[in-house]
């Protein structure tokens, strides 16, 4: 979650807080109540309880909310890396072109998705491929092979240790519906 969704979370949670306290104010019995109130809400046992009940739920859910907007790791753009001569700087750009340039090499796969979530740390770093094949022949062995491919072509591009590789194998003709494959052309001169 980026830094400013997590301080809108907690704004929200804080502004729902104040209204949990108000509702719970409003069902307590104090003089400053008005007649409808006193004549028939707080008569009613039922209707009190099952109020208590509702607020109860509703305020366990904002505390749930406030505790993960504190506490929910931040996503970042980019990573930054220390090494001996300088800072290096990975974005998440750069990550996913490593892992399309490891996927792509793999002749059965026609495409790939790439989706790449980075934490404050580079081995906290997720790489997500979605490789969409023309026949469904070995999906298990190439995929592992493409996720073998990705994690050595990031840390040898780019000098980092992924933390985690996602494949899912996909037919092509799923992938048609939502957006069209380009065929790479094989190249003249090998």
């Amino acid at each position: 979650m980026g830094g400013f969704r997590r301080f809108i979370r907690i704004v929200w949670t804080l502004v729902a807080f104040l209204a949990l306290g108000t509702a719970i104010a409003a069902l307590t019995s104090f003089g400053g109540l008005t007649e409808f109130v006193w004549n028939h809400v707080l008569v009613n046992e039922s209707l009190v309880l099952a109020e208590i009940v509702v607020l109860g739920v509703l305020l366990c859910a904002v505390v749930v909310l406030f505790i993960h907007g504190l506490l929910a790791p931040s996503t970042k753009n980019y990573v930054a890396v220390k090494n001996g001569r300088g800072t290096l700087t990975l974005t998440k750009t750069a990550v996913a072109s490593a892992a399309a340039v490891a996927t792509r090499r793999f002749s059965s796969v026609l495409d790939e998705d790439v989706n790449v979530t980075m934490y404050k740390r580079p081995e906290e770093t997720t790489v997500n491929v979605t490789a969409y094949t023309e026949d469904a022949a070995d999906q298990t062995g190439l995929s592992e092979r493409i996720q073998e491919a990705v994690q050595k072509s990031v840390e040898r591009t780019l000098g980092v240790t992924v933390g985690t590789v996602n494949v899912t194998m996909q037919e092509a003709e799923k992938r048609a519906e939502s957006k069209p494959i380009l065929r790479r052309k094989q190249p003249r001169v090998k």
